[in-house]
């Protein structure tokens, strides 16, 4: 193997390796295919959580703040503080704006 074929697999390795997060400044050239939503929901006083994929869930409230990594199938608001999110075998999950609480695997 030359050395053009290990860079490019190290570089390749770096690109699938290191997440991506949108910044305020190229949010809405990446919403463009890359960032298309799958889902979201309201939730609390001022709280959006939108489902990006394979990106994770994300919340906007203003500004915006990953919340997990891993793709939810669906999620649902919990009284007027908390959100519900079904991460299939990773089981179901409690957030309540602060924390995350495993509620069943």
């Amino acid at each position: 193997m030359n050395r053009y074929n290990c860079l490019v697999i190290v570089l390749t390795f770096i690109l699938l390796v290191i997440p991506v997060s949108p910044q305020s400044a190229d949010w809405k050239e990446e919403l463009s295919g890359k960032w298309a939503a799958e889902d979201f929901k309201a939730w609390g006083d001022a709280n959006l959580a939108v489902d990006f994929g394979v990106k994770g869930l994300w919340n906007y409230d203003e500004n915006w703040t990953q919340l997990s990594r891993w793709n939810p199938l669906r999620m649902e608001a919990l009284g007027s503080k908390k959100l519900v999110v079904d991460f299939g075998a990773d089981g179901l999950w409690l957030y309540d704006g602060r924390r995350w609480k495993n509620i069943s695997h």
